[in-house]
């Protein structure tokens, strides 16, 4: 009898397919996450009753009238956790958006620049490196006064030097190739350069660790209205709503568990949306090989 010999590679090309369809299938589940976290701080406080109302029962269980029981004020918590999704999408999607369009604008402007300007801004960035980027929105926001405004601004600088860095050593990389040398030669401004060849190349990694940092803000929101320089009271907000619910965790643990879970599942389906984005937007792909390729004019195959 003659021996079978199996390919090596099959096992591998099946394990890679496995992989490639659980990393889908979690992409797939973070966009459904965020597309329903998004729907729910659009249309949440509109449909939970009114979620500062106080009644009688105090820190009931959940029941057929109080589907996540009442706290300790005898507010209902499913109307408040209705309306505190609200400040949690809204601070971490904004915050995260100008983060990423200020930190790529510096990240650019640094890497075309050069000189001076360049050194200026990338050492002003190095020293917002040096702290931690929540400590960082603590203190702005400590500055600016409690309130939504004040972190959103506080969680969108805090995350801006990390984008600048990134966008600069991109940009940097793409100022140095060779069709940017021909395109300087043939004519082009710093201008047309950046917009038709810099800030296109850049774009994919950039959306795909912008939305990572989406999650990290959310995380961040939550922290500081835990520690109460966010939203004031009674404002329902998951963040704040912790913070109350731990003094009666062992009492009312449904104070405690549903904001919770609303922060945990915020955070997921964004940290799973860049997943997604990653693998739409194939940074390090085939596709992106070929679309790098063409731009660069070294891509082979029929014309």
């Amino acid at each position: 009898m003659s021996d079978v010999v199996i390919d090596p590679a099959i096992p591998e090309a099946a394990a890679t397919g496995q992989t490639r369809g659980a990393s889908a299938l979690a992409g797939r589940v973070g966009l459904v996450l965020a597309v329903g976290l998004v729907i729910l701080a659009l249309l949440g406080p509109l449909l939970a009753p009114d979620p500062t109302a106080m009644t009688d029962g105090l820190l009931t269980g959940p029941s057929g009238g109080h589907l996540f029981g009442t706290d300790n004020y005898g507010r209902d918590v499913f109307a408040r956790w209705l309306a505190g999704a609200r400040p949690l999408v809204v601070v971490g999607w904004i915050s995260a958006i100008g983060a990423v369009l200020i930190g790529t604008l510096l990240g650019v402007v640094a890497a075309a620049v050069r000189g001076l300007a360049s050194s200026a801004i990338m050492r002003a960035v190095d020293v917002m490196l040096a702290f931690p980027s929540l400590l960082l929105a603590m203190a702005l926001v400590a500055a600016l006064g409690n309130g939504l405004p004040s972190i959103t601004i506080g969680i969108g600088v805090a995350y801006v030097p990390q984008i600048a860095r990134m966008a600069y050593g991109l940009a940097q990389s793409v100022l140095v190739s060779a069709y940017v040398e021909q395109a300087y030669h043939a004519g082009a401004s710093t201008w047309t350069v950046l917009k038709r060849h810099v800030v296109p190349n850049i774009a994919a990694p950039v959306v795909v660790f912008g939305t990572s940092i989406v999650g990290w803000a959310m995380l961040a929101a939550a922290t500081l209205n835990f520690l109460g320089l966010g939203t004031n009271p009674p404002t329902p907000d998951w963040g704040a709503d912790l913070r109350l619910g731990g003094q009666y965790l062992y009492q009312a643990w449904w104070m405690s568990v549903f904001p919770g879970v609303g922060v945990m599942a915020a955070v997921l389906s964004a940290n799973l949306l860049g997943d997604f984005a990653a693998r739409h937007l194939d940074i390090r792909g085939p596709r992106s090989q070929r679309r790098r390729q063409r731009a660069t004019g070294t891509g082979g195959g029929n014309r």
